[in-house]
């Protein structure tokens, strides 16, 4: 019969498996997804690597100093600080000005991620803290007053009736620190023109487009030309229910939270080591309960501990939806916007469109490639994991059905939504993907028909409706429309 395991947090797993969910790690690409992510958002590391560096810098530069006769120096005046006291107030000079800059500097960082989480939605804030400019920026200042410091404290008086203390002035020292200020104003200098590049919305838009673009070219296979399988994922899933789901082994979550995470790769190898079958729940970005069944292993009597806390391994969990392996992540972010820019308050339907565009492209790169696998097998034919993964039907599905109610109401984005669908549709040869579309579009009409009031308008955007499942079906003369009404490609 069935059998539960690790279905309670405190009695499920072993120590180690419980410390790595705990830390937000999985298995090996796991680890390095959910590393690699969280040094990327986080706002410390880089200047923290830099303030490090700073160190070792001024380290160097001492010694150096102690080292390098500075007599070269006596011809460059501007460079030579002949008395402590010069050095001293070169230095200090430094270090005050920096980290009053820093100070300013992450003022304007906050106002600036306050200002977009307000107007564009709080998901875009780890957009902000994930800048290398702003990071950089910081960095630079923090560098040069740590430098400054380490140096300063190096510097010492001669005492004039005692010959073995004689004074240090750490001339290279200070010239490196004369032109660490120079870099310094340089970066402030760029950082004032970056923090209104960061608000404006065309640049925030742009930047999800491309991560988006990025995940989907990740999540779908590279393939130019798509296979012909199971487009739905749901194939697996339906074989896997011949069996006795009785019979299987669950491996349930032993803590909650978002999957961040999914080694797919890993888990294959478990199964096949192990000659069990294993059907994933979970796709990154859903949110799994603790106790809730993440695998179910068949036959269950060869999931042994070693296995089930293996499987657990291969799965990240986070208290907030990330972007490392959910494209829904991005998605959500766009959707948010069109949301925003619908709404009556603002009603700034360009922004949408913009998005809207965004989105287009990533659809119509994903029917130029193969959907994810929903079942992998091995060498020898047998079905080892099944999945629903996330297909371009689920894709389709979170851009039009997330956005339907928002641009139902407006006229203009209703007919770009159908200028859309006709573009990405009539670049899939894939039946599947076209009816999936065909059923957006009719969704989207008729929900438009309702939602606006002006019958003239509304009549518009069911002929549009008409015309794009003509192209879809194949009915229409796709020439035709790019020379009469820019229905596809553009408007030249």
């Amino acid at each position: 019969m069935e059998t539960a395991l690790s279905g309670h947090p405190e009695s499920a797993s072993p120590i180690p498996s419980r410390i790595t969910n705990i830390l937000g790690l999985a298995g090996t690409k796991a680890v390095l997804l959910t590393i690699a992510e969280t040094v990327r958002a986080s706002y410390w590391f880089l200047p923290a690597v830099m303030v490090v560096c700073s160190i070792l810098l001024a380290s160097l530069t001492q010694w150096l100093d102690a080292r390098v006769d500075p007599g070269w120096l006596e011809g460059f005046e501007w460079l030579y600080s002949n008395q402590t006291v010069g050095a001293r107030a070169v230095l200090s000079t430094i270090a005050s000005s920096m980290i009053t800059v820093a100070g300013v500097t992450f003022s304007m960082t906050i106002v600036s991620v306050s200002n977009a989480s307000a107007q564009f939605g709080p998901r875009l804030v780890a957009n902000f803290m994930r800048d290398r400019g702003n990071q950089i920026t910081l960095g630079i200042f923090i560098a040069t007053f740590t430098y400054c410091l380490m140096v300063l404290r190096g510097v010492r008086d001669g005492v004039a009736d005692d010959s073995e203390v004689v004074a240090f002035i750490p001339h290279i020292s200070v010239l490196v620190a004369v032109l660490l200020a120079f870099a310094s104003i340089s970066v402030l200098i760029y950082f004032i023109h970056h923090v209104p590049e960061t608000i404006n919305v065309g640049n925030i838009i742009a930047k999800i487009g491309r991560d988006l673009r990025r995940s989907v070219d990740e999540l779908f296979d590279g393939n130019d030309e798509p296979t012909q399988t199971d487009l739905s994922g749901r194939q697996g899933r339906t074989e896997f229910e011949t069996y006795e789901i009785a019979q299987s082994t669950t491996v349930a979550s032993d803590r909650s939270g978002y999957v961040r995470a999914l080694d797919l790769e890993e888990i294959f190898a478990i199964a096949c080591k192990h000659d069990v079958k294993v059907r994933v729940e979970y796709v990154p970005g859903d949110f799994a309960l603790v106790g809730e069944a993440i695998f179910y292993v068949l036959p269950g009597e060869r999931a042994s501990e070693d296995c089930v806390d293996a499987l657990r391994a291969c799965v990240s969990l986070s208290e907030r939806p990330d972007r490392a392996q959910d494209v829904r992540f991005l998605v959500d972010q766009l959707v948010e916007i069109i949301a925003r820019a619908l709404s009556p308050g603002v009603n700034d339907p360009y922004t949408a469109i913009n998005c809207l565009n965004l989105l287009m492209d990533s659809l119509a790169l994903a029917t130029r490639r193969s959907s994810p696998a929903s079942v992998r097998m091995d060498s020898d034919g047998n079905a080892r994991v099944v999945s629903n993964p996330y297909d371009f039907e689920r894709l389709a599905k979170s851009i039009f059905r997330q956005s339907l109610q928002y641009v139902a109401s407006d006229r203009n984005v209703t007919l770009h939504v159908m200028h859309m669908i006709a573009t990405v549709g009539s670049r899939s040869n894939q039946p599947a993907h076209r009816e999936a579309l065909r059923k957006h579009a009719d969704e989207i009409a008729a929900v438009a028909s309702d939602a606006i009031g002006n019958r003239l308008q509304a009549a518009e955007i069911e002929r549009a409706a008409d015309l794009v499942g003509k192209i879809l079906e194949g009915d229409a003369d796709v020439e035709t429309l790019r020379e009469g009404e820019a229905w596809l490609g553009g408007s030249g």
